[in-house]
């Protein structure tokens, strides 16, 4: 028998001698012979290559057990292996693979990991965002479910926010039942459900703001809708305090699914008003690389859940664009019951402790539900969107007008994927609550959020009729002359005005205001489109129009005692409902 001899008395054979590799649960060996065996890192073994879709690129997946015994995978691409290995090295040891010292023992784990993946099977896809791929597989971080014979490697991030705690009965019972008779809880869950079927069925991003000034229990609806996916807690709830570049991070990480902005006060104004388009988008800026090329845009589907103590307008500073409103519609989080955006608390002596113990619940049961829907989703796609295509033509049956604007048509028909998607997930057996209630508790905030904007018209047109009609209230007596008889003696109309703006007339027994033209196009339509406000009033009958079929009319200015351009409201401006 030969004498032992210590690891590092051992000669090491040059590259050019192909030793034996040997794994065993202790690290990975290297020696023809048991004598001259060398441990020379730990346990390490390429399991399986794969290639990214869409890409010509390949990489393998390695697995090794780190110093602290915990087994790790790591992707790594197949350039890494290349030449001494230097980056291979580096990537296995920051995540705590133990690697004998000296460039020869280096040299040896990387001839073991290059000769390895000759005889794998090439079966992983690479991806890099979450969500459904060829609507047959749903793909977590962690996981995806599917059928087995198509296997996906997430190479996004290394945690994962979409944990699982509990089982889908306690989040059934200590969730899904509490949030029964309360339309925003009941819409938020729904909400969180409704986030898989924007692919399937075809539809675009959105998302609702919910806000309100006092602690009304808009957090509260978070955190349950965000116990769908997984664990209510800084690993799952984003910030609003983000950049445009990590809110596309973001929306990538959660496509096909719910993305929650917690305080949307503490975001950059600028930056908030660019993210109400670009989740809605579904798509991240056009970016270069260091060699003039296009690098890859992200791309997403998401829902998205905000909170704050204002809403968008008010927090952007300014009148809140359409389309910023329907990819983001502002829901105030007031049920109306003084207990905030509660209807009924169970038992439970105030609202406070209620929300307390939904939100412990969240805590403690998440995940499982939302598994177990998209399992059902894919078990039976045609029905689900039978049943979707049934929901939403009910809904827009019930809840939108016909004539209503294109805005309300598109905000309805978002509304109506949640409703179908609680009570899909109802059917199921998923949410402990009782079939309708979905339905009813989505019909009713949205009709809240119509009340809210004034009406079913265009938030353009709701706009310029605000803006014109405000215009009137604030200087009708202080910038405008009344002609009218009855009103002749009243000095305040009829004093010399400094700046005024046109006269108020009795014209073919209908009262209306004439508005030189310079303050129409520069004071009241300031910010607006011209275009539009006139085409508004003209449309609702309250713009008189010249025999030319002009905007303006050229009438007798008695100030100037000249034809000058006048742009004519009529004072029935003032009933018209929105």
């Amino acid at each position: 028998m030969s004498t032992p001899q210590k690891n590092d008395e051992l000669e090491v054979p040059s590259l050019a001698e192909l030793g034996c590799f040997t794994l065993e649960p202790s690290g990975l060996y290297w020696g023809d012979t048991d004598e001259r065996k060398v441990r020379i890192s730990g346990y390490v073994r390429a399991i399986a290559n794969a290639q990214k879709s869409g890409s010509s690129a390949w990489s393998t997946l390695v697995e090794f057990i780190n110093i602290d015994g915990v087994r790790i995978r790591v992707l790594i691409p197949f350039t890494a292996l290349v030449g001494e290995g230097d980056e291979l090295i580096r990537q296995l040891s920051d995540r705590g693979l133990w690697v004998k010292a000296g460039r020869k023992f280096k040299q040896r784990l990387v001839e073991w990991l290059s000769s390895s993946i000759r005889d794998l099977k090439s079966d992983l896809v690479l991806v890099d965002r979450t969500g459904w791929y060829e609507k047959s597989h749903f793909v977590f971080p962690d996981n995806a479910i599917g059928s087995e014979d198509q296997k996906f490697y997430f190479s996004g991030v290394e945690k994962s926010p979409f944990q699982v705690a509990g089982t889908l009965e306690e989040w059934k019972e200590k969730v899904g039942r509490p949030c029964s008779g309360n339309s925003f809880l009941c819409l938020g869950v729904s909400l969180a459900l409704s986030a898989p079927l924007l692919r399937l069925a075809t539809r675009e991003s959105f998302g609702l703001h919910f806000h309100t000034s006092s602690s009304s229990g808009k957090t509260t609806i978070a955190k349950v809708a965000a116990s769908v996916w997984g664990g209510p807690s800084k690993d799952y709830i984003k910030q609003w305090r983000a950049t445009a570049v990590g809110m596309e991070a973001s929306a990538s990480l959660y496509c096909d699914l719910l993305l929650v902005l917690d305080e949307i006060g503490q975001g950059d104004p600028k930056e908030v008003e660019k993210a109400a388009y670009l989740l809605g988008n579904g798509s991240g800026k056009l970016r270069g690389t260091k060699t003039a090329e296009l690098a890859k845009t992200r791309d997403w589907l998401i829902t998205t859940l905000s909170t704050g103590e204002v809403s968008l307008s008010e927090h952007i500073g300014k009148m809140s664009r359409a389309g910023q409103e329907v990819r983001l519609c502002d829901i105030l989080a007031d049920a109306g019951s003084e207990m905030g955006v509660f209807e009924a608390i169970h038992g439970f002596s105030e609202p406070s402790k209620f929300a307390d113990h939904l939100v412990l619940s969240a805590n403690a049961c998440y995940g499982a539900v939302g598994r177990a829907f998209i399992k059902e989703l894919i078990r039976n796609p045609d029905q689900i969107l039978q049943a979707i295509d049934l929901t939403e033509k009910r809904f827009l049956g019930e809840c939108v007008i016909p004539g209503a604007s294109g805005q309300i048509s598109r905000v309805g028909r978002a509304f109506a994927l949640i409703a179908a998607a609680g009570e899909l997930a109802t059917e199921m057996g998923l949410t402990g609550w009782n079939g309708g209630e979905a339905f009813a508790s989505s019909k009713r905030v949205f009709q809240r959020w119509i009340d809210a904007r004034g009406g079913q018209m265009d938030r353009e047109e709701t706009q310029a009729i605000e803006v014109v009609r405000g215009f009137f209230q604030n200087f009708g007596k202080s910038r405008f002359k009344s002609l009218i008889d009855e009103e002749s003696s009243d000095s305040t109309t009829n004093r010399n005005l400094s700046d005024m703006a046109g006269y108020k007339v009795m014209y073919e027994n209908e009262v209306e205001w004439r508005v030189y033209s310079t303050t129409f196009t520069k004071d009241i339509c300031k910010g607006l489109s011209l275009p539009l406000v006139c085409r508004t009033l003209k449309r609702l009958g309250l713009l008189r129009i010249s025999f030319d079929n002009r905007n303006s009319i050229s009438l007798f200015d008695p100030a100037s005692r000249s034809n000058t351009r006048f742009y004519v409201v009529k004072a029935k401006i003032a009933e018209v409902e929105l």
